[in-house]
C-alpha cells in the first residue's frame, strides 16, 4: 500500500499537479486498486484529478479541460497552439498529407463536435471518429482536444493517429502531422 501511495503522489507531481492529501490518496486506492475497483473512476482535489481509463491512471488539471479549443487555419511548418497542445504539419518524408491537396485557405485544425465520419487510409469504408477513438484507446476526456486536420469539408488527418483518403501522399513527399498533447 505504501508503494501505491507513493506512485499516486509521483503521478500527480510529475504531471505538474499539487500533491493529493491523505484522504484523496485513500480514495484513489479504493477506486483504482481495491477489490471494488471500477473499470474507470476519478478522484478530485481542487482543480486536480486522477482518472482511470483502461487500466491506466492519468493525472489531469481540470482547468485544462474547461477551455474548448477553436478552429484555426494551419500552414506547413507552422505551429498551431490550442488548449490541448500544439500541432504542426512538418515536412518529414514520403508518407503524409499530399502537398498538392493543401491550399492554405482550406486547411483548418478543428476539434470534435460529434458525429464525424472519415475514411482512414488503408481501411475500407467510412468510420465514425467515436469508434476510432475507442479503438485507439483515447481517453474520453481527451477526445475533444485531439486536433482534426480538415481540407475543405473533409477530415484529412486525425492528429498523428491516422491519415485519411484521398489526402495521403503518393510518390511525392508528404506533410506529417506532429501533435504534442499537454493533457
Amino acid at each position: 500500500a505504501l508503494l501505491q501511495k507513493m506512485l499516486i503522489r509521483h503521478l500527480a507531481v510529475s504531471n505538474g499537479l499539487d500533491v493529493p492529501g491523505a484522504r484523496h490518496i485513500k480514495e484513489a486506492l479504493r477506486q483504482f486498486c481495491g477489490e471494488d475497483a471500477a473499470g474507470s473512476g476519478c478522484v478530485n482535489w481542487g482543480p486536480n484529478q486522477i482518472r482511470k481509463y483502461r487500466e491506466h491512471l492519468y493525472a489531469v488539471s481540470a482547468r485544462n479541460l474547461e477551455c474548448r479549443p477553436n478552429a484555426q487555419r494551419i500552414a506547413p511548418e507552422e505551429d498551431v497552439i490550442f488548449p490541448g497542445g500544439v500541432v504542426r504539419l512538418a515536412r518529414r518524408g514520403k508518407v503524409g498529407l499530399a502537398a498538392n491537396c493543401l491550399n492554405d485557405d482550406d486547411v483548418v485544425v478543428r476539434f470534435r463536435s460529434g458525429g464525424e465520419c472519415l475514411r482512414p487510409s488503408g481501411r475500407n469504408g467510412r468510420h465514425t471518429l467515436k469508434k476510432l477513438f475507442q479503438e485507439w484507446g483515447v481517453p474520453p476526456w481527451q477526445r475533444a482536444f485531439v486536433p482534426l486536420i480538415y481540407i475543405g469539408d473533409e477530415i484529412a488527418a486525425v492528429a498523428d493517429y491516422c491519415l485519411c483518403d484521398p489526402f495521403v501522399s503518393g510518390e511525392e513527399a508528404g506533410l506529417s502531422v506532429v501533435w504534442e498533447s499537454c493533457l
